[in-house]
């Protein structure tokens, strides 16, 4: 591009400096067509020259050559922005036409021109390459390890003993993870944890027993004289001590065959032996409904009024349907049919010899003779208002004694309850039982609390527990313990909710825990929705705040909004270039309140927005 300047400058300028027909002055004309004319303009040393075909074709005579060159006439010279890239052909920039940079440098944006930044050497340990966006610079940062050390060792570290105890490792072993053990032995610890053999016990008299530093072995179990086990007896006795004292040394005692009818086995503490007794009873019972010998059931030795209890369904006669059992004259009993009488006015009705029937019946009017409410005491009190006349009855509860409960403690009787009175039990390790007959008393809980003072009891299989993670001081339920944790577990479905219940308001306060450190709790204060307005905002001004009640909410919350759908279609919020409303929410005492604002440069009528907003604390 710089040579073509040049040769057009130097064609302009000898336009301009030569004579008229300069070429045959020169020797040069249209028979010497390549002939070479120096032209050098005035103030220009260099050697430059045109052809004469080239300076007759364009730069002789009037109206020839070029008048001007990016709005310069003159001697032109290469200037900045003759040219942009777009003007510059389809071939790519070289690396020998970029700027030149310094070693290490790379081509950046500095935010006001392209120019080389120096990359530094970032090779020590633990540094990498940073950029600092505001500098426009590299420089090199140590990054400082996560972990400096694993128990107290440093580089490749590898797995050792004693990393972990088992007070730190969670879960549960497996069987497999168990040290390998001999078949018939069990893991014990004598002096140090081991496996240890289990003896075969099979021997007459044997049983396995534990030695305190010894382990298991065998031992045989005495009772005879001395102690070598137990003694061999006689057939047809019994193992026994026949003694007025107690002793281990059992013997055997022999067991008389008693056969005989009227024999039966018996004991003697006196003799401490086993003999026979001879029973002598007269029969109380000489005959069974006048009969003697093998007494069989027969119809007539029991009346209906001598059987006790109540006959079952299934001992009835069947019945067929619709029908009651009963009699129409003075002989046995038989299932009567009983009609429907489903139409208006019917009613069933019996008549004497005949049974069941239906009968129609014309509804007239009449006088209540009497009406009385009952006996509803000593639970309630009646009374009854115009007892002939519209009867009105009211009831109230009775009064009763305090510490009473309207109950029936006659344990099988069946009779109306009453008001018993309920003892206080009030009494060291005291509580209320129920005796069935007796009712309600007091019992004295025996057994001894475990754990600490204020430590609550509970049931550890089958005996009292205790635990320093859960203790009560009036009025405090504390879970956890100095260096524990705490935790207390909502169990239930996968569903539904689980609700932390607190005092009522008005009633109390539920205190939540401060968190510390990074731990924070948080709590909802409130909660709502607010209509923003829809009045035209001039610009550069805010709408009214729409303030909204909160209660509890002070100056120094903050308050969390959003819209509660996509406001990008409504007016006002669309948007543009132009800008767009801007909302401004803040807190006041029990109060949220929220400022629309018109930034823009033209008022703005808005559409109707409605807000989400939660006051957390």
């Amino acid at each position: 591009m710089c040579k073509h300047l040049l040769l057009v400058a130097v064609l302009a300028a000898a336009g301009s400096l030569v004579p008229s027909f300069p070429a045959a002055a020169q020797g040069c004309g249209s028979n010497n067509p390549n002939c070479i004319v120096p032209m050098a303009p005035a103030g220009d040393a260099s050697n430059r020259a045109a052809s004469t075909l080239w300076v007759q074709q364009n730069a002789m005579g009037p109206g020839a050559g070029v008048s001007s060159w990016n709005g310069r006439s003159g001697v032109v010279v290469p200037a900045i922005n003759d040219y942009d890239f777009t003007q510059i052909g389809p071939s790519l920039l070289g690396f020998n036409q970029m700027p030149p940079i310094s070693a290490n440098q790379v081509y950046m944006n500095t935010g006001t021109t392209v120019a080389g930044v120096t990359i530094p050497n970032c090779i020590g340990g633990q540094q990498s390459l940073l950029y600092d966006a505001t500098a426009h610079t590299f420089g090199c940062n140590t990054v400082n390890p996560v972990v400096n050390s694993v128990f107290g060792r440093s580089g490749t570290v590898v797995s050792a003993n004693g990393d972990y105890s088992f007070s730190q490792i969670s879960g549960q072993t497996t069987f497999p993870q168990m040290p390998v053990a001999s078949v018939n032995t069990v893991y014990g610890n004598i002096s140090v944890p081991s496996a240890l053999p289990m003896p075969v016990c099979n021997n007459p008299n044997q049983a396995l027993q534990w030695v305190p530093g010894g382990g298991f072995g065998c031992a045989v179990v005495s009772g005879g004289g001395g102690g070598g086990g137990l003694p061999t007896i006689n057939a047809d006795s019994a193992l026994g001590n026949p003694t007025n004292t107690a002793s281990n040394l059992l013997t055997g005692m022999a067991l008389p065959a008693c056969t005989g009818s009227s024999n039966a086995l018996q004991y003697s503490t006196g003799t401490h032996s086993f003999s026979c007794g001879t029973i002598t009873a007269a029969s109380p019972v000489t005959s069974v409904f006048t009969r003697t010998g093998a007494i069989v059931a027969q119809s007539g030795d029991y009346t209906f009024s001598q059987i006790g209890g109540t006959a079952t369904l299934a001992q009835l006669p069947t019945a067929t349907a619709n029908s009651l059992l009963g009699g129409l004259s003075a002989t046995a009993p038989s299932y009567l049919s009983v009609p429907s009488c489903s139409t208006a006015n019917q009613a069933l009705q019996w008549t004497t010899g005949t049974g069941f029937s239906c009968v129609t019946i014309t509804a007239g009017t009449g006088t209540v003779q009497s009406f009385s409410a009952g006996n509803l005491s000593p639970l309630f009190t009646t009374s009854v208002a115009s007892s002939t006349v519209n009867p009105a009855l009211t009831f109230t509860l009775s009064n009763v004694a305090a510490n009473t409960v309207f109950s029936n403690w006659t344990n099988s009787s069946v009779v109306a309850p009453q008001f018993n009175t309920m003892p206080s039990c009030s009494g060291t390790n005291q509580a209320l039982n129920y005796t069935n007959g007796t009712g309600i008393g007091c019992i004295t809980a025996s057994g001894t609390p475990a754990g600490s003072n204020t430590q609550v009891q509970f049931n550890n299989s089958g005996a009292f527990g205790a635990s320093p993670n859960l203790t009560w001081a009036s009025p405090v339920l504390s879970v956890g313990s100095t260096g524990s944790t705490g935790a207390i577990g909502f169990v239930g479905s996968t569903s539904g909710t689980t609700t932390l219940q607190g005092p009522a308001v008005g009633n109390g306060t539920f205190v939540l825990p401060t968190g510390t450190g990074t731990n924070t709790l948080t709590y909802t204060v409130a909660s709502g929705t607010a209509a923003l307005g829809t009045s035209a905002i001039a610009s550069a001004a805010c709408a009214t705040a729409v303030t909204v009640s909160a209660t509890g909410v002070a100056t120094t919350d903050v308050v969390s909004a959003s819209f509660n759908g996509d406001p990008t279609a409504v007016t006002g919020y669309v948007p543009l270039t132009a800008g767009m409303l801007t909302i401004i929410p803040y807190p006041t005492a029990n109060n949220v309140n929220f400022k629309v604002c018109n930034n823009t440069s033209a008022s703005i009528t808005p559409g109707a927005i409605t807000l989400n907003w939660r006051v957390v604390r």
